[in-house]
Formats: structure tokens, C-alpha cells, sequence
């Protein structure tokens, strides 16, 4: 199996097993963390020790410090000349992450995966049901205004 290059630093990737999941990590140079397809999700919420280790692993690490806000798409260290998204994690738009469109992996830089747990701890501890009840009252009042016009036969009426 080929050795994966990590695509902020260039460094050779370590793997690391933590439990039950592998991953590939940047030991020896900015300290981030590939997740292949459906591995981040096992570690995204707080009550995944699997995660707390990695993320303990990650303030461990030496970390040379790799660009962390680069324009420049980078490479998938999985699949062959394959330039990752960047996106961000959730609709929180909190933090950013590389995604490959080919196999799904995920690119974290140091830091990334505790901000993603935190995230993901807030949206489940009810912090974010403000937001959900009000973006619900909008759907719902939208819907009663489509359906009264639909009812008047497109034409909206003063009552």
C-alpha cells in the first residue's frame, strides 16, 4: 500500500489506529487527520471516545504549521490527482473542511475535529432549537400562504 502524503505540509501520513477505526495522521508535521469515507462520522460527537482520543492525539502533535485558510484547492491524499472541495462542515458554517468528491474522504486540519465535536455537542444540547423553531415557523407560514393562493386559484385576497 502506498504511504499518503498529507495535502496541507507534504509530509508523510502515519497510520493510527484508535479503537475500532484507522486513520491517517500527520505526526510528524501540521498535526491533521484523514478520515476516509464514513469514519468522521463516528467521531463528530462528544460521546465518542474514539474521538476524544484523536483529538488528544491532534494537541499532541508537533505541529508545523500548515496554511490554514489557503485558496488553493488541495490534493486528495487517497485518490490520484484528485483536488478536494472545501466546504464548510455544517450549516453552523463554523468550520471549514476538505472534502474529497471522488471517495468521500475527509481532510481535518489540527484543531478541526474538536471544533466539529463542539459543534455537534451545541446542535444536539438544544442551543440550536431557537434557530430550527423559527426556520419551521417560516416553512409552516410559507406553506399556509401557497396554499391559500392555490386556493383562490392564484389570486391573493384580502380578508
Amino acid at each position: 500500500m502506498n504511504k499518503l502524503i498529507c495535502p496541507a505540509c507534504n509530509k508523510i501520513l502515519s497510520v493510527q489506529t484508535v479503537g475500532h477505526l484507522t486513520v491517517d495522521f500527520c505526526a510528524k508535521g501540521c498535526g491533521g487527520i484523514w478520515f476516509d469515507n464514513f469514519e468522521l462520522e463516528q467521531v463528530a460527537e462528544l460521546h465518542e471516545v474514539v474521538g476524544e482520543v484523536l483529538v488528544q492525539l491532534e494537541n499532541k502533535s508537533p505541529i508545523i504549521q500548515a496554511p490554514s485558510e489557503t485558496s488553493d484547492k488541495r490534493l486528495c491524499p487517497r485518490c490520484e490527482n484528485t483536488k478536494m472541495m472545501r466546504h464548510y462542515f455544517s450549516s453552523k458554517r463554523q468550520v471549514i473542511v476538505d472534502q474529497c468528491s471522488s471517495c468521500n474522504g475527509y481532510w481535518l486540519d489540527s484543531g478541526e475535529l474538536s471544533k466539529i465535536r463542539e459543534e455537534t455537542a451545541k446542535s444536539t444540547s438544544g442551543e440550536g432549537l431557537h434557530l430550527d423553531a423559527t426556520l419551521l415557523s417560516y416553512i409552516y407560514n410559507l406553506q399556509i400562504q401557497i396554499t391559500k393562493k392555490s386556493n383562490s386559484g392564484g389570486h391573493s385576497r384580502k380578508e
